[in-house]
């Protein structure tokens, strides 16, 4: 539901469909790949010549994908600067990004040349040069794609956990940011993909698995915090307290007792009081009591019977979480009490009756709980 507030072209369920698609693309060239040896004379400049058969083919690729209009869509990045206008008028959406200003084309080159030798038998044969070295191009523009996908997952998390970033935005602190966009979980389930996929398409599972591993999510992930740490923060920002906080959690020296890092503490605190978040947009009145013990205003919508020992420990919990950041209690942090389904999806009922600016705080708020503490 955190979803339902952002535009459709950043919801990471999308990005993670079209992630898939481009494997389906870039297998089939990987293993048309292999039919050629490494051909590192293909790279190198030869005798009489001023560029490279790859670094010309290269170009020559990017004038007519500029010609033909790639790079007018967001999605796409280019290999060169000052490449010729778009001939063509193509129709596309609007663009969701903050900012263009991240390129990582040249370090990927560079990667995927190394991968080369790891891929291809380590043989030289001048008359396949431009056979290897085109495939080498279409390859490139699709992993190009890939890994620059990482901008539009950054700023999908960016609007879903506005207050976290903009505080790490303010304080720079691109390690917070790392740590936020880790998600070891979906990395793996990306990982046993491309093992699976690289058996179907001929290639080798293992090292097809290490490159991904070890080269584009790294590669996509370091797009995510160039993009982020050089995003503007919003001038309203509605959760400005949340803001501070973050910045005064994230900034403490003893973060790591109870949790692997301060992300978790911080995303804690932003949800122990979503009521005063509703406050600041001035329609506290509207909002079902979610700061104060999840009380009397769920009585029609939840079975008290069943929820008063649940309301009870998150109670507990919240002064638990107040009394930790007031330094009235110590490490361990508080233990979060395991909610039931149901109260679950009975509370997204009860918000979703709230005023829309109001859901589209609150929404994310309750979606972190979950998403980063699954039951």
């Amino acid at each position: 539901m955190a979803d339902d507030f952002i535009d459709p072209q950043l919801r990471l369920e999308s990005l993670r469909a079209r992630l898939a698609t481009l494997e389906n693309v870039i297998f089939p060239f990987l293993r048309a790949r292999t039919v050629y040896p490494l051909n590192p004379g293909a790279f190198q400049i030869q005798q009489g010549n001023s560029t490279s058969i790859f670094d010309r083919l290269l170009h020559a690729r990017g004038v007519g994908e500029a010609e033909s209009g790639r790079y007018l869509f967001h999605e796409e990045v280019p290999f060169f600067d000052n490449l010729p206008k778009a001939k063509v008028q193509r129709s596309r959406p609007a663009n969701p990004l903050n900012h263009g200003k991240v390129n990582e084309n040249q370090w990927l080159t560079r990667e995927y040349i190394a991968f080369l030798s790891t891929l291809c038998r380590g043989e030289d044969i001048p008359e396949t040069h431009g056979n290897s070295a085109s495939i080498d191009v279409s390859v490139l523009h699709e992993l190009s794609s890939r890994v620059h996908l990482g901008r539009h997952v950054a700023e999908s998390k960016f609007q879903t956990y506005s207050a976290v970033y903009i505080a790490l935005l303010q304080l720079g602190n691109t390690d917070g940011m790392m740590a936020l966009i880790t998600n070891k979980p979906q990395e793996e389930l990306v990982l046993e993909r491309v093992r699976n996929k690289s058996v179907s398409y001929g290639l080798d599972p293992l090292k097809m698995g290490a490159f991904y591993d070890n080269k584009l999510i790294p590669t996509t992930k370091r797009i995510e915090v160039l993009y982020l740490s050089q995003r503007e923060c919003p001038k309203d920002v509605i959760a400005q307290p949340y803001v501070e906080e973050a910045k005064r959690i994230i900034t403490r020296k003893d973060w790591d007792h109870g949790h692997s890092n301060p992300v978790f503490q911080l995303l804690d605190y932003v949800m122990k009081d979503a009521a005063s978040i509703a406050a600041s947009l001035g329609s506290l009145q509207a909002v079902p009591r979610i700061g104060s013990g999840w009380g009397s205003n769920w009585t029609s919508k939840l079975d008290r019977k069943k929820e008063d020992s649940q309301i009870e420990q998150w109670q507990t919990y919240r002064k638990n979480v107040q009394d930790h950041f007031s330094g009235q209690r110590g490490p361990p942090f508080p233990t979060r009490p395991t909610p039931s389904p149901t109260s679950l999806k009975e509370i997204y009922e009860v918000v979703s009756t709230i005023p829309v600016d109001v859901q589209r705080v609150v929404f994310p708020q309750l979606a972190k709980i979950y998403a980063i503490h699954p039951n």
